[in-house]
């Protein structure tokens, strides 16, 4: 059974325009939102020296198996080597084990 947390411990989907309109409380709403969240939102998450993702599954829902599968998509996401439907399907793929 995965954990759920309140509205101040959500995960909240963002871009550099803001809110992003999307919101998880427990790892299954993060996995849907992956599958519909714009690109943009995703890409804002894991950009330049941040993964917004690894900390919040590692430090909210204490997930470190999780947080460090998602610690190798973005090091391959910054390398280049996966993007857009990868990347997604990715993170979908990370949250169904």
């Amino acid at each position: 059974m995965t954990k759920n947390v309140s509205d101040e411990q959500a995960f909240w989907f963002s871009t550099e325009e803001g809110s992003a309109g999307f919101v998880a409380h427990d790892t299954l709403e993060l996995r849907d939102a992956f599958r519909k969240v714009p690109m943009k939102s995703i890409k804002f998450h894991l950009r330049e020296d941040k993964n917004d993702f690894e900390a919040w599954l590692r430090n909210v829902m204490e997930d470190h198996a999780v947080a460090d599968s998602v610690v190798k998509i973005k090091e391959d996401f910054s390398k280049g080597s996966l993007k857009g439907v990868a990347l997604r399907k990715t993170l979908v793929k990370t949250l169904k084990k």
